[in-house]
């Protein structure tokens, strides 16, 4: 297995662990909205934190094995307010029924346990003074992500932002030479090939706001 898949995979166990904690909250806050959002903000903090160590950890890895001269290490930003009273009030609005409230409430919880690791990653990126920037992986069924893959781009902007979406599994990885870089794009364009003319038309369009939007 590629060390890019092996990064995304250890990301993706945690948020498994934490979506079984979230079955268990469920249960004990009884319909509490207070209650759960103050739970869940200590399971964000709790698993975003180790998302955030396996990061820093996998990207000095690779940096080494990549052949990087040395003299830096992964950066760990401040971490983001967790914002669960704010999911909690946002998927109390939308949701139609117990089960599509909880589904809304654990897509959320996953995108931020994952910003955790996606942050060290573009800001060690952005200030490591080898490294070109950031770029996409993806697990091939984020059609936004597969489509900026499949782009080849890298970003070099702290302004940037990554904008995943709910359930999205697809992470950053430093840039630090072309070779690299294509290599990393080999791997995941593939799926972006297969979509049919009208999906990868809508794809167009949404990279191109994000790109208005960020670059």
């Amino acid at each position: 297995m590629n060390p890019y898949e092996i990064f995304r995979r250890a990301i993706r166990d945690l948020n498994v662990q934490a979506q079984r904690d979230l079955d268990t909250i469920w249960r004990s806050s009884a319909g509490d909205p207070a209650a759960l959002a103050e739970i869940l903000a200590e399971v964000v903090q709790t698993y975003g934190a180790m998302s955030a160590s396996v990061a820093a950890e996998w990207y000095d890895d690779l940096r080494r094995d990549t052949g990087v001269r040395p003299g830096f290490s992964a950066v760990i930003p401040e971490p983001a307010i967790p914002g669960t009273t704010a999911l909690v009030e946002w998927a109390t609005v939308k949701a139609t029924s117990e089960d599509s409230l909880k589904s809304l409430i654990s897509g959320g919880l996953q995108k931020r346990i994952t910003n955790y690791s996606r942050d060290v990653i573009m800001t060690s990126s952005i200030r490591d003074p080898r490294s070109k920037g950031w770029m996409r992986i993806g697990d091939g069924n984020c059609d936004f992500c597969s489509m900026l893959i499949g782009r080849g781009a890298v970003y070099s902007k702290s302004t940037v932002d990554f904008a995943p979406h709910d359930h999205c599994n697809c992470s950053a990885a430093p840039s630090w030479n072309p070779s690299q870089t294509q290599a990393v794009q080999n791997l995941y364009v593939p799926s972006a090939r297969r979509r049919s003319d009208e999906v990868k038309a809508a794809d167009a369009e949404r990279v191109r706001r994000w790109i208005d939007a960020n670059l």
